[in-house]
């Protein structure tokens, strides 16, 4: 049963709504091993790796998580350039690899790309 705190008696008569058992430790900061996170990996078709990262979900909470592709190389970008954009470069000619972002800033960047036609 919750006590009634009275004018004049201590902060203990304001402490939790329940029965305190033990402490099982005390914190300025949570450990990793007790907070939560979210893993975001990218593999290739063949399931070869091609990134993985892991965030604590307080990272990640309420913000625009997006992944992205942008050209493998410099030849792949002015390859890009040279036929007007890549919605008008063939598929089969240049290599994308895959980015994460959070809210726009760049988490992690594959080192290899696919092939932007492939399956």
């Amino acid at each position: 049963m919750r006590q009634r705190c009275r004018p004049g008696q201590s902060a203990d008569c304001f402490a939790l709504q329940y029965t305190q058992i033990a402490i099982t430790g005390e914190y300025t900061e949570l450990p990793g091993d007790l907070k939560h996170t979210v893993s975001f990996t990218a593999t290739k078709p063949d399931g070869s790796l091609l990134f993985t990262t892991t965030q604590d979900v307080s990272q990640v909470t309420s913000r625009k998580v997006s992944l992205f592709y942008e050209p493998e190389t410099v030849e792949d970008q002015e390859l890009i350039n040279s036929y007007g954009g890549l919605s008008n470069t063939p598929s089969y000619l240049v290599h994308l690899r895959p980015l994460l972002k959070i809210d726009g800033e760049r988490i992690i960047v594959a080192q290899d790309g696919l092939l932007m036609g492939a399956d």
